[in-house]
């Protein structure tokens, strides 16, 4: 009886596809940027809804005429009796239709708050990750890198590598470039360091540490 329902088994294969999470990665942003969108959200919350704001100050402005001409109308001799429902008809359409699109209005400002002020929190969380850039009290006035014939001022590119009030760096040709190709060459560099100015000069091939 086993023999005969192992024969009767059915295997059953097929291929299936997995699809796997593709990597997330990270996008780099300007500070710039980022407080460009910061107040890109701010100017959105101050903006007005000028749209129903046109039409409930309209409405409004029509309900209010039409309920006071209620009682002059209604005392006027010579008038068609259906003169005075119109305008009461006016008067509470228009005032009660301002009054539900104030409240509308008021409702949509107030979730728009609500979400711009999620959006601005979240933000904020995001800047609390990355910690806030010491001031370098290290400055490069200039930095000649050549010989006495021919030499470049590296001094932007020795400021890029400012880390934290610290340069440490090889003085070779990757830094800038070579100036005088097949000749030894030196590097001055005037810098300000703790509010006092001070030079050094080193050979290429030195290591510089400030």
């Amino acid at each position: 009886m086993l023999n005969s329902m192992e024969e009767n088994k059915l295997n059953y294969k097929k291929d299936e596809t997995v699809y796997l999470p593709s990597d997330d990665g990270c996008y780099s942003i300007r500070k710039f940027d980022w407080s460009r969108i910061k107040r890109k959200i701010d100017n959105t919350g101050k903006k007005d809804n000028v749209d129903f704001k046109l039409f409930y100050s309209i409405l409004y402005g029509v309900g209010g005429s039409a309920g006071l001409s209620i009682l002059p109308i209604a005392y006027a001799d010579n008038l068609p009796s259906w003169v005075t429902p119109l305008y009461v008809i006016i008067s509470i359409f228009g005032i009660g239709l301002a009054i539900i699109l104030t409240v509308m209005d008021s409702k949509l400002n107030k979730n728009m708050d609500i979400d711009l002020t999620e959006i601005k929190a979240e933000m904020e969380e995001v800047e609390k990750m990355f910690p806030k850039q010491i001031p370098s009290n290290l400055k490069i006035i200039k930095a000649n890198y050549g010989t006495v014939d021919k030499s470049i001022d590296i001094a932007k590119e020795l400021t890029d590598k400012i880390i934290v009030g610290r340069l440490e760096t090889i003085v070779t040709n990757e830094i800038a470039g070579d100036p005088t190709p097949g000749t030894k060459k030196t590097l001055t560099i005037e810098y300000i360091k703790d509010g006092k100015t001070r030079t050094l000069t080193l050979k290429e091939g030195d290591e510089l540490k400030i």
